[in-house]
């Protein structure tokens, strides 16, 4: 998984990777992803909302490693062999993009256009929108099964930095997406955690 993820852009393309736990704690989470020199996002299913997910998606064993659409339909219900050629294939023939995944030094990274603070978040979480030149942007929150809990249409802003309010009081504890969408293309996505 950590290597299609770095082959399709570390979640900055089209391509977003996540692993979700089923029935462990965001304390094991983060040992194994320590261990295993995991960099993509991962939630652990007892306190990081990862059991719903299974259960919504209807996915029996673990590992399974599932492509699921924007639309929130499955389009692969399950990868197997689960290895780098198969999961490279399966995205592909889906029309997933591959692209470069700016890790290293010297490289260049695309525009950062969204901070979020604070993240862990109790209630008010600020979004930071930062911008070099004027974009016509939506911002969305999803919650982790896909289901759009807050989303701000296309609206211009100008260049500089936005601060945004997402009010998230009435939301369940776990782990959220904010996205930044222009022209139907995501531009970027972040984690954002609810305590």
């Amino acid at each position: 998984m950590q290597a299609t993820y770095e082959e399709f852009g570390c979640n900055e393309g089209d391509v977003f990777v996540i692993g979700i736990d089923k029935g462990n704690s965001t304390q094991n989470v983060i040992y194994f992803d320590s261990v295993y020199g995991v960099t993509y996002p991962n939630v652990s299913g007892n306190d990081g909302g990862g059991n719903p997910v299974h259960l919504a998606y209807d996915i029996q064993g673990t590992p399974t490693v599932v492509i699921i659409a924007p639309t929130h339909e499955i389009l692969v219900k399950q990868i197997l062999p689960p290895d780098y050629e198969s999961l490279v294939d399966s995205l592909l023939e889906v029309g997933a993009n591959q692209q470069p995944c700016f890790t290293a030094v010297g490289e260049t990274k695309k525009e950062d256009i969204l901070r979020i603070g604070p993240n862990p978040v109790n209630k008010i979480a600020i979004l930071n929108l930062s911008f070099s030149t004027g974009k016509s942007v939506e911002v969305k929150i999803y919650n982790l099964t896909g289901q759009q809990i807050l989303g701000i249409g296309a609206s211009y802003y100008s260049p500089g930095i936005h601060r945004i309010k997402a009010d998230l009081t009435a939301e369940p504890e776990g782990f959220y997406f904010v996205q930044i969408i222009e022209d139907n293309q995501v531009l970027t996505t972040r984690k954002l955690i609810k305590y």
